[in-house]
């Protein structure tokens, strides 16, 4: 692949790269950032890239990739709540910071056994297999306990707040029922 054929691509994918990797992190600078490091890739990787009809599905496997290491990242420098999972039973990331900051009361009010759970798989992120090994219970137990706390976690924060989703379950506006404390 010539440096022509790079550019080519990557006039061609780039907007729709750029949306994919906006949906991830929901941080246009980061997301931008992440684009152009893609297309840093992309050129490094020029010569590897012989077959066309792979070079798609490389340029999204590669963004989705980088965007899951910035979320490693995160983690690693313990930036909570950076990342929580969604309000409710299916985990999904969610990176509204003012709501994020907002979880910690909520999760202090939960009764101890899910408490523990959530501030062991949601703030320290310990794997639900380390969390049934450490609490000495099941596998399956720990899963319960987790989706029952993430339930309880969700009704307390519902009973406070209006909160809106888009389409994929992602939260996109919330305000104040009350003033709850």
């Amino acid at each position: 692949m010539t440096n022509q054929d790079t550019t080519q691509i990557w006039d061609s994918y780039a907007k729709k790269l750029s949306v994919y990797i906006f949906k991830i992190v929901n941080d246009r600078e980061k997301a931008n950032d992440i684009s152009q490091e893609v297309f840093l890739k992309l050129y490094q990787n020029r010569h590897h890239l012989e077959n066309p009809e792979t070079v798609p599905a490389w340029l999204f496997k590669t963004a989705h990739n980088l965007a899951i290491d910035h979320f490693r990242e995160q983690k690693k420098t313990k930036q909570f709540p950076e990342i929580v999972h969604k309000l409710g039973p299916e985990p999904q990331t969610f990176r509204n910071k003012d709501l994020a900051a907002c979880i910690n009361p909520f999760i202090e009010k939960l009764p101890e056994k899910y408490r523990e759970a959530m501030i062991l798989t949601e703030v320290e992120g310990l794997s639900q297999k380390a969390l049934a090994k450490k609490l000495n219970i099941s596998y399956s137990g720990a899963k319960s306990r987790v989706q029952r706390g993430r339930q309880l976690l969700k009704n307390l924060i519902i009973e406070c707040c209006i909160v809106e989703h888009d389409s994929y379950g992602n939260i996109i506006a919330y305000r104040p029922r009350c003033s709850c404390k």
